[in-house]
């Protein structure tokens, strides 16, 4: 997935995140399962941008 897909997932997901939040709670499970899913997301970008600074490393040492 392109990094700048995945950044905008991501807000999106955050906004949501906020609204269940502040209609469920934050103990709530379905808070808990998408903050979960949100986290997958963020663990997937944190790897591309990881990648991405290596390849850019090895292209100009």
């Amino acid at each position: 997935m392109e990094m700048r897909l995945l950044h905008d997932m991501i807000e999106d997901q955050k906004k949501e995140l906020s609204n269940l939040v502040k209609k469920y709670g934050f103990s709530h499970q379905k808070v808990i399962d998408f903050s979960q899913k949100l986290d997958l997301l963020i663990y997937e970008a944190m790897g591309k941008y990881r990648l991405d600074q290596k390849i850019r490393i090895k292209k100009n040492p």
